[in-house]
């Protein structure tokens, strides 16, 4: 699709053309869900970071100053709603300390399943910026400057939330 025609179809949306903000849906639609699906893994997480794309369009539509950047915002738009889904639907393993105990005595438990209750443990000990670093960096491979988006947050200062991550987990790791 033209960069023409995406500011055709922005004019015709903000004019309230349903038909408009059909052909944008069949348009961009797969792009946004390959864009979500390599951020979440998940193809369900990846259909509602798309929608949430939608709803934010729809919301913001009055502030978007440029139509032929439409693509581009969209794009964006969807990068940052899957990575809220993830960051929002993180799974932790919490026990509680009086129950690791227990958990570890158990002999059924074998000591991978023990050792991924202590790494957890550490994990949930960190901040919240701390633990978001370290899985971008870690899980995701993300470098610096994206982590630095993702937290909102300068350059160096993302450098030393990973910095720190890493010295807290490694000193929990130890205790």
């Amino acid at each position: 699709m033209e960069s023409t025609d995406y500011i055709n179809l922005f004019n015709r949306i903000k004019k309230g053309d349903d038909n408009a903000f059909e052909e944008l849906l069949d348009a961009v639609g797969p792009i946004l869900f390959n864009i979500a699906f390599k951020v979440l893994h998940d193809k369900m997480y990846a259909q509602n970071a798309v929608s949430e794309t939608y709803k934010a369009l729809l919301e913001n539509i009055d502030r978007i100053y440029k139509p032929n950047s439409l693509k581009g915002w969209l794009k964006t738009t969807a990068r940052r709603k899957a990575l809220d889904i993830m960051y929002n639907n993180k799974k932790v393993l919490i026990i509680e300390d009086k129950d690791l105990e227990s958990c570890i005595n158990r002999k059924s438990y074998e000591p991978d399943f023990v050792e991924r209750v202590h790494i957890n443990s550490c994990l949930a000990k960190l901040s919240n910026e701390e633990y978001q670093a370290l899985m971008l960096n870690v899980i995701e491979e993300k470098p610096c400057k994206e982590i630095a988006k993702v937290l909102k947050v300068k350059c160096y200062k993302a450098q030393h939330i990973l910095r720190s991550a890493k010295e807290n987990f490694e000193k929990f790791y130890k205790e």
